[in-house]
């Protein structure tokens, strides 16, 4: 897990599926808006490398990873998305 500073007025948002497709160019758009994004991803290296793409091209380095498998239930009850906004997948729940 990472360690994140939650204690700052900054918008943040929690984005499943966030290394590829509609997950990936929403957590780009929410950094470039200077969001805190959280991209929670079963890959960990391909989701790293994503998150080093985003950081470099918006400059938000409140960029973050957290590695879940969403299909697991596992997983799902343990990860817990207290953010006030989580896109899952292509839904959003704010």
């Amino acid at each position: 897990m990472c360690s994140i500073n939650m204690n700052s007025a900054m918008r943040t948002c929690v984005i499943t599926g966030a290394n590829a497709g509609i997950g990936k160019s929403a957590a780009h758009q929410l950094a470039d808006k200077d969001w805190r994004v959280i991209m929670v991803c079963r890959n960990l290296a391909k989701a790293q490398n994503v998150c080093d793409i985003i950081k470099n091209e918006t400059g938000n380095e409140q960029v973050f990873v957290m590695q879940a498998d969403m299909s697991l239930t596992a997983d799902a009850f343990a990860y817990d998305a207290t953010s006030p906004c989580c896109l899952r997948g292509c839904g959003l729940c704010c």
